[in-house]
């Protein structure tokens, strides 16, 4: 049944990605059993659905916290049944939106993702993240040849891609 579902979900243009095999808090087991939960899912994923899952691992519990971690490696790129894996970007726990890919706070390699639950706009909940992007969000004014940033991120203002930077004021 689930390789029914991993089929569903690419056919209706939805991204699988790796979450291990067993959900372990990756602090807590050695960089070969880690090279075993993620390239488990790996094999198990190039078996059912074959080049069409992308290369990202959401961590389980978050962890391990930074990059720093020595199973960290492991996640990245690794050797399981004698097949390699390579992990392109690994998925946090995460209490708010990620940094902009325009910032230079953005790590592509290891991205915030915000918990989808609801309560009533309070607690990091999916409509106070959403409620926080009125003051902070990079905004599209259609050109793609532009990157529009609330002013006050000037500081923060990373590698714009050969893009023409234009701040903005955010209504209060």
């Amino acid at each position: 049944y689930n390789e029914k579902i991993l089929k569903w979900l690419v056919e209706h243009g939805y991204d699988v990605g790796n979450h291990t095999m067993n959900h372990p808090d990756l602090l807590t087991i050695d960089q070969a059993q880690t090279e075993q939960e993620v390239g488990g899912v790996y094999e198990k994923l190039e078996e059912i659905i074959p080049g069409k899952y992308v290369p990202i691992v959401a961590l389980p519990f978050g962890s391990p916290y930074d990059l720093e971690h020595p199973n960290m490696a492991s996640i990245f790129q690794g050797t399981f049944n004698g097949k390699p894996y390579t992990t392109k970007s690994t998925l946090q726990v995460a209490w708010e939106a990620d940094a902009s890919p325009y910032s230079n706070a953005f790590n592509p390699t290891f991205l915030k993702r915000i918990r989808a639950y609801d309560n009533n706009g309070e607690n990091f909940d999916i409509q106070m993240n959403f409620d926080r992007l009125n003051t902070s969000r990079y905004i599209s004014d259609g050109d793609p040849d532009t990157i529009v940033y609330p002013e006050s991120e000037q500081a923060s203002l990373g590698e714009t891609y050969e893009k023409k930077p234009i701040p903005y004021t955010p209504a209060e």
